[in-house]
């Protein structure tokens, strides 16, 4: 088997190459457990993006702000990690910030995202950025 790959020194490539399949997934499923990723947990990403990076990361900041003080408050298990830079930060002139959010239950994952939607579509300087939800994503382009 010919494998290519920008990262030679990748340590699962090694894995692989010594150990076989079944114990590279039994490895990176245990290094999913231990960071809570899924299939551990549930997870949506806020992405926002905008031509203006203050205004991206205004709202980012804002609504991942928001979302703490609800979540404590109401109690709803849920975790809310960031704003960050998406992995291509600068994409077509736009700027791209991430906000996570993760859960051991869905229903819990839902009503927190339910409850940001609410708020991004009320909130006035949400209107001037481009934003989505992503439930169960599957990158984080």
């Amino acid at each position: 088997m010919l494998v290519q790959t920008l990262h030679p020194d990748d340590p699962h490539l090694g894995q692989l190459a010594e150990h076989g399949y079944g114990a590279l997934a039994r490895n990176m499923l245990e290094e999913r457990r231990i960071a809570q990723l899924p299939p551990f947990c549930f997870m949506a990403l806020l992405r926002i993006e905008s031509p203006k990076e203050d205004a991206a990361l205004a709202i980012a900041q804002q609504a991942a702000q928001a979302l703490r003080q609800w979540l404590k408050e109401s109690g709803v298990a849920t975790r809310c990690l960031g704003p960050v830079p998406a992995p291509m930060e600068r994409r077509q002139n736009r700027y791209h910030l991430h906000v996570m959010l993760s859960a051991h239950k869905r229903s819990q994952l839902h009503l927190a995202v339910s409850w940001l939607v609410q708020w991004l579509e009320v909130n006035r300087e949400a209107r001037k950025v481009r934003w989505s939800v992503d439930i169960d994503p599957q990158t984080l382009s």
